[in-house]
Parts: C-alpha cells; structure tokens; sequence
C-alpha cells in the first residue's frame, strides 16, 4: 500500500526507490563536496587544521584531507554518528602515527594506517575530540 504498486509489482518498485536514493545520495556528496572546496578557498596557511564532515565517506573523508594539505601541515577530519566518531589524520610532513597514538591513547580511540595517513574512529564525542586536539602541541 505504501508503494501504490500492485502487490506483484513491488520488486519493480522497490528497486526504483532504490536507484532514486542512490542518485540522491550521490547528488548530496557532491554538493558536500563543493561546499568544502568553497570553504577552503579563505583558509589561511597553518600547521594543523580539523574538519568536521557530515555524512561522508571514507573516501570523501580522505579526498578533503588531501585538498587540506595544499594549506596544512595536519588535517584532521572527523565525522560523528551515532556510536562514534570515526577521523581521518593526514600529513605529508610529520609522521601522523605519533600524533594518532597520542590521540588513541587519551582518548578512547582504535585505528590505525602508515606515516601520512591514519583513519579508525573515537568512542567519545566531538566535543571531547576538539578539546584534545585544541590543547595538542602539532
């Protein structure tokens, strides 16, 4: 009933929502996209940068971290659901796995990843998260 469809005919139906939430979704992280990019362009040259994504991917997730470096040594990118908040820290200058073991190991966090890049997820909130951050030596 909730279909309209004939009873038969939900398969059908079910898979066009589907195909129409899927072009959605991606039309979204597009959008996203573009919105960090714009955002990026007045940001001032420094050491360490965060930012906060909503509804990302991981591989958006790593894609913003990227463009960040162009302006930052660090980028730290964190995205909160739910029952976590899962981070992305990147550098092509310092070794991010001192940084993420500092983070791990004050915060209750688990991950891990190479001297550039480190992704896993913390168990506390954003506001914990960028309270750390903010008082870290980077």
């Amino acid at each position: 009933r909730m279909l309209s469809a004939p009873f038969l005919e939900t398969s059908s139906y079910v898979q066009e929502l589907l195909e129409r939430n899927e072009t959605l979704m991606k039309q979204i992280q597009t959008i996203r996209t573009q919105q960090f990019l714009k955002e990026c362009e007045d940001l001032q040259p420094e050491s360490a940068y965060v930012y906060v994504s909503e509804g990302s991917t991981r591989e958006q997730m790593r894609y913003f971290a990227k463009e960040l470096l162009k302006k930052v040594d660090m980028a730290l990118i964190l995205q909160q659901d739910e029952h976590s908040t899962a981070y992305v820290l990147m550098s092509l200058t310092k070794d991010v796995r001192e940084t993420d073991a500092v983070l791990k190991k004050t915060l209750q966090g688990k991950g891990g990843g190479s001297t550039e890049l480190v992704q896993g997820s913390f168990a506390n909130s954003l506001e914990e998260i960028l309270k750390v951050w903010k008082g870290m030596e980077i």
